[in-house]
């Protein structure tokens, strides 16, 4: 189920790249109420993995 059609709060992190280059996300998900456990664990799994880079810029063609 998606978290929002349960009432859950839930948090998405970057998680890496595909072989391709393209990104991919981590979805967190907490217990009604658990906010800041949620926002807490999902700023841990990001200082952890520094799976986060800036988007290539296209080049002018």
């Amino acid at each position: 189920m998606i978290a929002s059609q349960l009432w859950m709060p839930s948090v998405s992190v970057p998680a890496g790249f595909t072989g391709e280059g393209l990104p991919v996300g981590l979805e967190l998900v907490a217990l009604p109420y658990h906010e800041a456990d949620l926002l807490s664990l999902a700023y841990g799994v990001e200082q952890a993995t520094r799976a986060r880079r800036a988007p290539d810029l296209p080049t002018a063609g």
